[in-house]
């Protein structure tokens, strides 16, 4: 069975040292692992600052909606993206489960792009 979501999710803080980001992405990659998710890394741009990322599968919202929740909680992170595998419909899912329409999920014609994704071999956006 397909999945209903990807999830797109970061430890990253800008304001922080490299160092301290990399610890904090490999505490998310074992958060995830640990509930079975296999993530895989991904470049982004939020808010026009370059993250690292990661990106999961899930069955349905709530599994979105406790992965937004632990990021928000543990690594002060603003929202994760969740896309709607059938359609690519996007969505900025919050802490607290607070959902805002962002658009739709397609390959962006240029990394200039202000908040884009490099994901298997290609830049992505919300339009």
């Amino acid at each position: 069975m397909d999945k209903a979501f990807k999830v797109f999710l970061s430890a990253w803080r800008q304001e922080l040292p490299l160092i301290d980001n990399i610890q904090r992405m490999a505490v998310l990659d074992q958060y995830l692992r640990d509930r079975c998710y296999l993530p895989e890394l991904a470049y982004g741009v939020f808010d026009g600052e370059p993250e690292q990322s990661m990106v999961v599968t899930v069955n349905d919202m709530n599994a979105a909606i406790r992965l937004a929740n632990y990021v928000g909680e543990t690594f002060s992170q603003t929202c994760v993206l969740v896309v709607a595998n059938q359609t690519n419909d996007a969505h900025f899912l919050y802490p607290g489960g607070k959902v805002q329409h962002g658009g739709d999920w397609q390959p962006a014609s240029t990394s200039d792009v202000q908040d884009c994704t490099f994901w298997r071999g290609v830049w992505w956006s919300v339009e």
